[in-house]
């Protein structure tokens, strides 16, 4: 018996003496290109914005997942004229700006980093990017998997440094990530707090002359109930319906007033 109580105060003292464990890298700030497969050219869309983004000389540049990419517009690839959602409501909302489109389906915030490290952005000065990213970074698959709202929220802001190391003038607009599946799902909850977290570092942020802006698309979405309102969003709880990118659409035509 004495003998079982040395070894147990002996593990003790020994992890003591080690600190605590060691934080575990961060795999979403690990920059690595396409992940999942959503039924496009993913080279060839990154590749086509490398190539045509200093002949358009955009001033309003979108960055994101499916939602973003679901804006449609220029380039035009990777998305069928029924996935583009918000093309019609984006030619009218931001009719005279030249709008680039970087979003890509099912991206996650490593993905963005690998994009932008690889040439998007590289030889523009757009005045406004609205940065949209983080929501598949709650869905784990089998390649990617499970990651904490610290985790999340780190990696989006990481998006956010990589824009303003290409963009130093440049107005940033983020985007909370959008409420997703129904009231009570698990996922809800994650997303509640990447947001909470994400206002509390753009909060600190600004005070040391950050120009950014936190925007939160939620209450155009929700009821008071936290189920979605008719028209903003597809069947799958999801992804944006035509009033859903109406909504989004309004809120940064405020922005670029």
């Amino acid at each position: 018996m004495k003998g079982i109580f040395t070894a147990i105060l002996v593990c003790a003292v020994s992890s003591l003496l080690a600190g605590p464990a060691p934080r575990r890298a961060n795999p979403v700030l690990a920059p690595v290109p396409k992940l999942e497969e959503d039924g496009y050219d993913w080279n060839g869309r990154h590749e086509a914005i490398v190539r045509e983004q200093k002949a358009i000389n955009p001033d309003l540049v979108f960055v994101g997942d499916s939602l973003t990419h679901a804006w449609g517009g220029v380039p035009e690839t990777g998305l069928s004229p029924q996935r583009r959602t918000g093309e019609a409501i984006a030619a009218k909302a931001f009719a005279g700006h030249r709008v680039l489109n970087c979003g890509f389906g099912w991206d996650r915030t490593q993905n963005v980093l690998w994009r932008l490290d690889h040439g998007e952005l590289d030889g523009i000065q757009p005045k406004t990017v609205v940065v949209n990213i983080g929501t598949n970074n709650t869905t784990p698959t089998n390649n990617a998997g499970p990651c904490s709202p610290a985790e999340i929220a780190e990696g989006v802001l990481a998006v956010c440094d990589r824009v303003r190391a290409k963009c130093p003038a440049t107005k940033i607009v983020l985007m909370e990530i959008f409420p997703r599946w129904t009231p009570g799902h698990p996922g809800r909850a994650v997303i509640a707090e990447v947001n909470k977290r994400l206002a509390e570092a753009v909060k600190a942020r600004s005070r040391g002359g950050e120009k950014i802006v936190l925007r939160d698309l939620a209450p155009a979405l929700l009821d008071d109930k936290g189920e979605f309102k008719p028209g903003v969003m597809a069947g799958d709880k999801t992804h944006l319906a035509a009033g859903g990118y109406e909504a989004w659409a309004k809120l940064i035509a405020d922005e670029l007033k």
